[in-house]
């Protein structure tokens, strides 16, 4: 999702949306996989998991576009 950003920045023309649909994109994944584990035998969906997949997801795409305005 952090190269994903990338790319939609230029689309978007707002880092601040781009970070917002990035990351709300990542939650959404976040969330079908714990869906997923839920209906999988052995695996304890958790909504913890969720909020941590967000934040890594988001600490990734500051990186990414941290990087990128010290670049220009």
């Amino acid at each position: 999702m952090s190269f994903f950003a990338l790319a939609l920045r230029t689309r978007l023309k707002s880092s601040l949306l781009t970070v917002f649909v990035c990351t709300l994109m990542s939650l959404g994944y976040a969330a079908l996989d714990e869906f997923h584990e839920m209906l999988t035998g052995d695996r304890t969906p958790l909504f913890q998991d969720v909020i941590l997949d967000g934040f890594g997801a988001l600490t990734g795409i500051l990186l990414v576009m941290l990087i990128k305005r010290k670049r220009k």
